[in-house]
């Protein structure tokens, strides 16, 4: 690597902090002996702070005031985002600049594809037409159904964390406490930064990672970002072999590896 100092500025996904959302490329970066890094936690998500409190308009305040800081001491500055990660560091890097960009599952699009709307409706349909008292019947509805609606989201979250248990416990915990309108505030964020990179073009050489079986964020998401990647040097690397977290996925290493050698070589 050479001696000019590079700065590397990660941006994790929605419900998730930067530990979360990159632990193991850390652990990656420390046996590298790579420090200048920065792994922020958006504003609303981290560890003494309510998720109730998520903002989009603090999002983006509190995520510029750190890029432009973190920018002023470096050379180069590389942009890597995860999920909401991906589209803030997409925004950052149409507004501020960098030098080199890396998006991973970038959620300009979304919707959890493993609890689909016809596995809910089979659940709600289920409990309506089982046997039951009449009498009791519909008083135990919204009972049984946010009861298989609960079973629901632990799959969702065994589907996204596996045996990831500290990760899986933040991710919970956040979860459980969110009301709508932290669902609704994310979506306002991220309608905000696709309006901002509409017209928009991002001078910068990119990679961008997106799974097939990608169980949140679909492949178009990938595509609408590369579409506006108007440098010469990118790429998008589809993966059949992983789902969405593709940093704890089998395959963690040989994609973090790539993305370093893209980044530092």
């Amino acid at each position: 690597m050479d001696n000019k100092k590079i700065g590397l500025f990660c941006l994790h996904g929605f419900l998730e902090s930067g530990v979360d959302s990159y632990y193991n490329f850390r652990l990656v970066l420390e046996k590298k002996e790579i420090t200048d890094y920065l792994f922020i936690n958006v504003q609303g998500h981290g560890i003494n702070e309510d998720i109730n409190d998520f903002n989009e308009n603090l999002v983006i305040r509190q995520i510029e005031e750190e890029y432009t800081k973190f920018k002023e001491q470096y050379n180069e500055v590389y942009l890597i985002g995860f999920s909401m990660g991906g589209v803030l560091a997409s925004y950052l890097a149409a507004k501020y600049g960098a030098d080199k960009l890396v998006l991973i599952a970038p959620a300009f699009s979304y919707g959890f594809r493993i609890v689909n709307n016809n596995k809910i409706l089979e659940v709600v349909k289920k409990v309506i037409t089982s046997p039951e008292e009449p009498d009791n019947k519909n008083k135990n509805i919204p009972n049984r159904i946010q009861a298989s609606l609960e079973k629901i989201r632990k799959e969702l979250v065994d589907e996204l964390y596996g045996g990831e248990e500290e990760e899986r416990k933040r991710f919970l915990k956040r979860l459980k406490r969110a009301n709508l309108n932290v669902f609704i505030t994310f979506t306002r964020l991220i309608n905000k930064i696709k309006r901002y990179l509409a017209g928009k073009n991002i001078d910068i050489p990119t990679r961008i990672y997106i799974s097939s079986n990608d169980e949140i964020v679909p492949i178009e998401a990938a595509f609408y970002i590369y579409k506006k990647i108007s440098n010469i040097n990118k790429r998008i690397i589809i993966l059949s072999n992983t789902k969405h977290r593709l940093f704890d996925s089998q395959i963690k290493d040989e994609i973090i590896e790539e993305i370093l050698d893209f980044l530092y070589k």
